[in-house]
């Protein structure tokens, strides 16, 4: 598994991939290559606490799929907006047109 986090300003998400499930979506399913590359923390920051907290959430959903604990983050998107504190949770399925994974059958 591949437990994958960002923070970039006062927003940060995580979500995990499962590649030893057919079915699964890759990284490359959920973040199409050539989006949002003029997004940087040299051009727009980051927020020092939100790093923390994204890189906290990561460790714990490393620890709950090592130890097979409760519900991993596996086709689903966690995102944070910090300037707000709301949480959200976004489903997400393997894309049809994928290039990384499109060629194996589910």
């Amino acid at each position: 598994p591949l437990v994958s986090g960002a923070a970039i300003g006062t927003s940060g998400q995580v979500s995990s991939f499962d590649f030893a499930r057919h079915a699964s979506p890759c990284f490359e399913c959920l973040y199409p290559q050539g989006q949002d590359e003029h997004l940087s923390c040299a051009s727009a920051g980051v927020l020092g606490p939100v790093v923390g907290t994204i890189g906290s959430i990561m460790a714990l959903e490393t620890i709950k799929i090592l130890l097979n604990l409760g519900r991993p983050l596996f086709g689903r998107l966690l995102s944070w907006d910090a300037r707000e504190m709301d949480w959200q949770t976004f489903n997400h399925a393997r894309a049809i047109d994928c290039p990384s994974c499109h060629e194996t059958p589910v």
